[in-house]
């Protein structure tokens, strides 16, 4: 469970962050979204129709942000990565998390890792906690909690706010990611997308992708649990493995909730500046 509860810390300030660069080879063109096996939920944050619209006639650019579950790809898909001109990983995830699935990093990619949640989830793994996961009422109450700490919690506003802002001033295309790519990775999405001026039905959609891409690993989680636990315990794994519009909602309701406003949010609660929504405005919406 660490690994949905887990995450990030600031580049290059904070002793839980790592910096990686390796050699350059920088393609500048903006291919389509190769679809990867070995990395499932890897896609773009400007969709598969080209181009999210925005509210006010633009469309988010392809090719520049894209979102993923962790980087474990096999040697045909880290070719493919390596044709997109990556400039830098953005990994969200806890120690134990990186430590089970190390990214693999793009040719020319820097690696920055945002310890999001901090270790306590590994920490309480290692000595014998853990969460309910028992049922799918006692998952979704988990979900909803994990959600609400994205927008109640400083340390976790902290990290958030950093990585969009590394996201926003890094020139050239970007990947951001954590194990399974819906939770943290989604809110950073749906995050970056609202800025960008692309509806809210639309940033749910998006949102919700994440169950077609993850349906293979989803099938098989739940199948497992229900071998070795049950019918409810498979269910409690499915609703574990997904994403669901309650558990989005949960959180824009606490930014309701704490902020009166989305654009509070994201200059209080975030830290954006006005340079930095300008400068992700820039980057990703065309007119």
């Amino acid at each position: 469970m660490a690994a949905l509860l887990a995450g990030c810390s600031k580049a290059d300030t904070s002793a839980n962050s790592t910096v990686t660069t390796t050699a350059a080879t920088v393609n500048t063109a903006a291919p389509v979204t190769p679809r990867l096996s070995s990395v499932e939920n890897f896609r773009d944050i400007a969709g598969r129709e080209g181009g999210y619209r925005t509210v006010d006639g633009g469309t988010i650019r392809a090719g520049l942000i894209y979102r993923s579950n962790a980087l474990v790809a096999d040697g045909g898909d880290l070719a493919v990565l390596n044709t997109l001109g990556v400039r830098a990983v953005f990994d969200l995830r806890s120690s134990g998390e990186v430590s089970a699935k190390p990214d693999r990093v793009p040719e020319g990619a820097k690696y920055v890792r945002y310890n999001v949640y901090g270790d306590a989830a590994d920490s309480n793994a290692a000595a014998g906690g853990g969460l309910d996961i028992s049922s799918v009422t006692s998952v979704n109450r988990l979900m909803v909690d994990a959600y609400q700490k994205l927008v109640n919690v400083p340390e976790v506003r902290a990290q958030l706010g950093a990585a969009i802002t590394d996201i926003a001033l890094t020139d050239g295309p970007v990947i951001f990611n954590c194990t399974s790519g819906k939770d943290r990775t989604g809110w950073i999405a749906a995050t970056i997308l609202t800025i960008a001026g692309v509806d809210r039905g639309t940033v749910m959609r998006d949102y919700l992708l994440s169950n077609e891409y993850l349906a293979r690993t989803t099938d098989s989680n739940a199948a497992r649990a229900t071998e070795s636990g049950g019918p409810a315990r498979g269910d409690a794994m499915r609703a574990l493995s997904s994403v669901r519009p309650e558990y989005l909602k949960a959180g824009l309701d606490e930014i309701e909730k704490i902020y009166g406003s989305f654009d509070n949010y994201v200059a209080d609660g975030l830290g954006l500046s006005d340079g930095t929504l300008a400068a992700l405005r820039s980057k990703l919406v065309v007119a």
